[in-house]
This record gives C-alpha cells, sequence and structure tokens, in this order.
C-alpha cells in the first residue's frame, strides 16, 4: 500500500521534530491549549497534517493564500508608457 506522505499523520515525536522541542515540550503545549488536542489512536497521539499546518500559520501569523487580498485589477485600455 503507497500512501501519500503529503497526507501522512503528525506523530508527537513529528511535531517535536517540526517545532525544534522535546516530546515532553509537545505534551505541555498540549496541557496548556497551545497545541490542538490531537486524536489518540492506541497509545499514539496524531493530528491531521492541514490541522497542524493551520495551527502553524495561525501562530505565526500567515494568512492562507485564498485570503489574502489581490490588488483590484486595473480597468480599461492599457496606456502606452511614455518615453522621451
Amino acid at each position: 500500500m503507497d500512501r501519500n506522505l503529503a497526507h501522512k499523520l503528525i506523530t508527537k515525536e513529528d511535531a517535536a521534530a517540526l517545532l525544534s522541542v522535546s516530546k515532553r515540550t509537545i505534551d505541555a503545549f498540549i496541557a496548556d491549549g497551545t497545541l490542538p488536542k490531537p486524536i489518540a489512536l492506541g497509545r499514539r497521539v496524531y493530528w491531521h497534517p492541514e490541522t497542524f499546518r493551520a495551527w502553524e500559520d495561525r501562530l505565526f501569523g500567515i494568512q492562507p493564500s485564498h485570503a489574502i487580498e489581490q490588488p483590484p485589477a486595473r480597468r480599461g485600455r492599457p496606456r502606452a508608457s511614455f518615453t522621451p
């Protein structure tokens, strides 16, 4: 079975490596609400990659690409540039 790595669930170890902190710090982040609550499967906990990335974006103040406002398109015929 070939799994697409883009949808690989994020483990506590993955989260610690991504944030350059210990697993114990990840536990503290979960307890104090800094990190969203993971889903427990057996003895391990996981985050969906989109949930984790959305949390990172909020943490660092990054807007999703679809939410970034684009300048309005110019209307009318383009003008010739002035060259002396």
